[in-house]
């Protein structure tokens, strides 16, 4: 029972942590444009303050995965991580300059990079049959942030007073929440968070010992020293220049661009045709949210009987349509030469926005697990970490290439320079397809089915009491 309850804090932990992604995604994301409008900012600042919090989180991420894999501190990088978002979400709320407001999402970045730790932790904790569901319920939390965020944004538009020195308004605001949320993080985090190895010590066996491989395992975490072991631990060109990590580091990257460059361009494309401001954007957001749920729970329910794989190539198959009825209709705009009275594009738009959201999850969810797979799992929040570089690369190209190329004439050339992109990854899925397989070696060696000779602990699988 203490074994569920101390794997139940530290999931707890990585779920609230993504929940809180989720939340500044969906305050920040909708009233950025108008706050930095209102600041005089110029127009392309837009992308490059967005760009800005993807920038350090790339830097950061396998900075984190390393010391984690190194040192098993997660709960260090956790809390590490709430003292950027303290600041940098501070840094926002007092901001009265649009370049302020940069540096704080260049700040609050450093702090999304500590994603690497926790997934290596959910990875190294939990089975190959367990990953999948476990890790889709994990990345779900954001999306849970993503649907109540917009309704602190409700909250926040009405807002109007005086902080002492501080005005907090509807611009402002989402710093000061966003702030006092990730304090309430880093309680959390104090009071149930406790690594892996507190629990249970660091003890280290060798299998061909024969006194130490009947040790009892059940109060110590077991790392076994094998020849194979020892084999398992590649150079970085051997672990990461191989076909199947190149194509899951490829189709991350082409998700993330395609998702957020959709996501960036959708507010000053609600602009520039229906003349939306930042309440509709957020219930935009909103509704697309309980959609990527829908899908999130259909890949939890489905994730025993369909594999990985599979789930991959639906998603990039979907996107792919997404991005091809977005290149349709705007090259129809671009040759009506019509920014006003388009009540026939407003159908359109949003079912090509539900469209990609259902497929991001597909992806995003399918790439993680599959990845963990492949790779050495000692190594894993390194590996996290090397993927949420490409997810970063992603979430920096995206916004950058859309919010210069929303108008009439450039919107065709948005759409097909992304359209490209996500069919030349479908193209390259498919010629990798029969090697994205799951790898029955030592490194994975915290598969559900266990070579028993090895006496490999378990009790440090988050759900393995549970079942």
């Amino acid at each position: 029972m203490i074994c569920i309850l101390k794997g139940c804090g530290r999931l707890f932990c990585a779920g609230f942590f993504f929940f809180l992604l989720g939340v500044e995604f969906a305050v920040i994301l909708p009233t950025l444009n108008e706050y930095l409008i209102y600041l005089d900012g110029p127009t392309a600042f837009f992308g490059i303050t967005i760009s800005a919090f993807s920038f350090t989180g790339l830097i950061s991420s396998p900075v984190y995965g390393r010391i984690a894999d190194k040192t098993n501190a997660n709960k260090l990088c956790a809390i590490v991580s709430c003292l950027f978002g303290i600041v940098g979400n501070f840094l926002y709320f007092v901001g009265r300059d649009y370049r302020l407001l940069l540096g704080a999402r260049l700040i609050t970045g450093l702090g999304n990079g500590a994603s690497s730790s926790y997934l290596g932790m959910v990875v190294r904790t939990t089975t190959t049959k367990q990953r999948t569901g476990v890790i889709t319920l994990v990345v779900f939390m954001r999306e849970i942030g993503v649907i109540i965020g917009p309704g602190f944004n409700l909250i926040l538009s009405r807002i109007n007073f005086k902080l002492g020195p501080f005005a907090v308004d509807q611009f402002s605001s989402p710093g000061l929440l966003l702030a006092i949320m990730w304090v309430l993080h880093t309680l959390f985090v104090l009071a149930l968070f406790r690594d892996v190895s507190e629990d249970y010590g660091d003890k280290e066996i060798d299998i061909n010992d024969p006194v130490q491989k009947h040790d009892d395992p059940s109060h110590k975490t077991v790392v076994l020293k094998t020849t194979s072991e020892i084999q398992k631990l590649k150079s970085f060109r051997e672990e990461f220049f191989r076909k199947e990590i190149l194509v899951c580091l490829l189709l991350n990257f082409s998700a993330w661009a395609a998702v957020t460059c959709f996501e960036s361009a959708t507010t000053p494309m609600s602009l520039l045709f229906f003349g939306w401001g930042g309440v509709s954007n957020s219930l935009m957001f909103c509704a697309g949210a309980i959609t990527v749920c829908i899908s999130y729970a259909v890949i939890g329910i489905c994730n025993r009987k369909v594999t990985d794989r599979v789930i991959l190539l639906m998603g990039c198959s979907v996107a792919l349509v997404s991005y091809l009825i977005l290149n349709v209709y705007s090259i129809v705009l671009f040759l009506q030469e019509a920014v006003g009275n388009v009540q026939w594009l407003l159908p359109v738009f949003w079912t090509d926005w539900i469209i990609l959201i259902i497929s991001f999850p597909l992806m995003n969810i399918s790439i993680i697990s599959l990845y963990s797979k492949i790779t050495s799992i000692e190594t894993q929040s390194f590996n996290q970490g090397a993927l949420l570089m490409f997810a970063g690369a992603g979430r920096i190209v995206g916004p950058l290439l859309s919010t210069s190329m929303v108008t009439i004439e450039r919107l065709p050339i948005l759409s097909g320079v992304v359209l490209f992109l996500l069919l030349v990854s479908l193209i390259v899925l498919c010629f990798t397809y029969k090697k994205l397989v799951p790898v029955k070696t030592s490194t994975q060696m915290n598969d559900s089915t266990p070579d028993k000779s090895l006496n490999v602990d378990e009790k440090t699988s988050l759900l393995k009491e549970v079942e």
